[in-house]
C-alpha cells in the first residue's frame, strides 16, 4: 500500500478512477475495470493481497 499505511483504496477513489476514464473517452466497461484494477495495483504496489478483488460495471442505456 502507498507508503505503507493501511489506508484503504475506498470507494472515492474508485470513483475517480472511473470518472478519469470516462472524461478520456474510455466508455466501455471493458476499458473502466482495466483503468480500476490497473489504479488497484499501482496503489497496493508490492504488498501482498490479503483480500479479493471484484470489480462489476454495467453500462446503463
Amino acid at each position: 500500500m502507498e507508503d505503507g499505511s493501511k489506508e484503504l483504496f475506498g470507494d472515492q477513489r474508485i470513483l475517480d478512477v472511473a470518472n478519469v476514464a470516462i472524461q478520456e473517452g474510455q466508455l466501455s466497461p471493458k476499458a473502466i475495470i482495466e483503468n480500476i484494477t490497473q489504479a488497484v495495483h499501482d496503489f497496493v504496489g508490492d504488498t501482498e493481497q490479503s483480500d479479493d478483488l471484484t470489480i462489476l460495471c454495467i453500462r446503463f442505456i
